[in-house]
């Protein structure tokens, strides 16, 4: 839903970076980015809403998503024998998680931690320090894959269009990896019917979430250090930008609506053994649409003068009040689930 938001900027900082439609590259490139910020289907329902709409039916953004779902589709075809072949009613994969025999055992998991869960959701679904190793690895990788692209451009070199895209690319990044272990947080639990086993122990629904879901977010750690250090690269940020940015509410509306999506993620996740993550991206339409939210957002806004500190405050203080009152209900009604699951 971002998507076709964030493309835009990212073909302003190609382009301060020195890429122009020139070479072939650049024009594909270009291309790319233009189709696919045409892709998306809320702004084109904006375009076709609007009066005086007198354009063609099949535009880029159908020939895109029938494209897309045309690879999607092969794709499932292709891998549904290979994936369903040798699928066993075993344990969860280690994924990159090695033994304590292997020579690298400075990486293995070692003894759990005084949280066992914590540590088996670092370990298991976070992929634990060696995952955490190979993503500080592919980061460093992609920084100087951003500079030698603008080297072999042949441009003008920015160094605050290179930081710029790079904070870009690792804010694509920590999302898409807060998404994947949202969606995983309970995934093992609801498919291998072990929750009911949890609840055995000598300790509280919510205990056993928030020590689930700490593991996790000590697997964001690697990506959220890389992304906060990659903001000291843009030069000429002040204290007082920073901290100008760090009140601005639409900064802080982004974040409830991330927050909105995580929950509702790890939330599908119980009701849903797989595809939890697509169907909250289809579902967070009509919430961002239809909820009463960004409506007493823009209330206050246009209440407050923002051009006032104290009115930008009042507004920020709005959405963190929201922000609370959101993440309670999804919280509350994710611990009703696993209660109930629990139960069974």
């Amino acid at each position: 839903a971002v998507a076709p938001y964030l493309l835009p900027s990212l073909a302003t900082e190609f382009a301060r970076l020195g890429l122009t439609t020139g070479s072939w590259y650049g024009r594909m490139v270009f291309s790319s980015l233009e189709w696919l910020a045409e892709s998306s289907v809320y702004t084109r329902l904006q375009t076709v809403m609007a009066t005086g709409f007198n354009e063609a039916v099949i535009s880029r953004q159908v020939i895109t998503n029938l494209i897309g779902g045309l690879i999607c589709f092969l794709f499932a075809w292709l891998v549904f024998v290979p994936a369903t072949n040798r699928s066993t009613a075993g344990s969860g994969s280690r994924g990159l998680v090695l033994r304590s025999s292997h020579r690298l055992r400075i990486f293995s998991p070692g003894r759990p931690w005084a949280m066992p869960l914590a540590w088996k959701d670092f370990q298991f679904i976070a992929g634990g320090f060696s995952f955490a190793v190979v993503k500080l690895f592919l980061y460093v990788l992609l920084l100087a894959g951003i500079v030698y692209t603008s080297i072999l451009s042949g441009g003008t070199f920015y160094w605050d269009g290179i930081a710029g895209l790079y904070t870009t690319c690792l804010m694509w990044a920590v999302g898409i990896e807060a998404c994947i272990l949202a969606a995983r947080i309970f995934h093992d639990e609801v498919r291998l019917q072990t929750w009911s086993t949890l609840l055995m122990l000598p300790r509280s629904v919510p205990y056993l979430a928030y020590t689930k879901a700490l593991g996790c977010l000590l697997g964001l750690c690697p990506s959220i250090a890389c992304l906060c250090l990659s903001t000291l690269l843009i030069p000429g940020i002040e204290p007082a930008t920073a901290l100008q940015v760090l009140i601005d509410p639409f900064t802080w509306g982004i974040v409830l609506m991330i927050a909105i999506f995580l929950h509702l993620v790890a939330l599908l996740s119980l009701f849903a053994r797989w595809g939890a993550l697509p169907l909250a991206i289809v579902m967070m339409a009509p919430i961002s649409i239809c909820c009463p939210i960004w409506q007493l957002l823009f209330l206050v806004i246009g209440r407050g003068n923002l051009q006032d500190s104290m009115g930008t405050l009042a507004a920020t203080a709005t959405v963190w009040i929201l922000m609370g009152l959101v993440c309670f209900v999804f919280q509350m009604m994710i611990g009703a689930r696993l209660q109930e699951i629990g139960s069974k």
